[in-house]
């Protein structure tokens, strides 16, 4: 389980270091790569945001009631 979750904050490293390199070298790059690394990056984008509203609502449930 523990090297499930390291793998796992080691994949969102690579994610965020991936964002950094290419947000700063996208003016460097063709326009068909910047198009697909650009659509790449919103997808991940979207895909986080879903996963955090989900967890949130999924979170509030699991609030006890008094």
């Amino acid at each position: 389980m523990a090297e499930n979750k390291l793998q796992k904050s080691t994949l969102i490293d690579k994610v965020d270091d991936g964002f950094n390199y290419f947000g700063y070298r996208l003016e460097e790059l063709k326009t068909d790569d910047v198009y697909y690394i650009q659509a790449f990056m919103d997808y991940i984008e979207l895909l986080e945001g879903k996963l955090t509203k989900q967890n949130k609502k999924n979170n509030w449930t699991n609030i006890p009631l008094k």
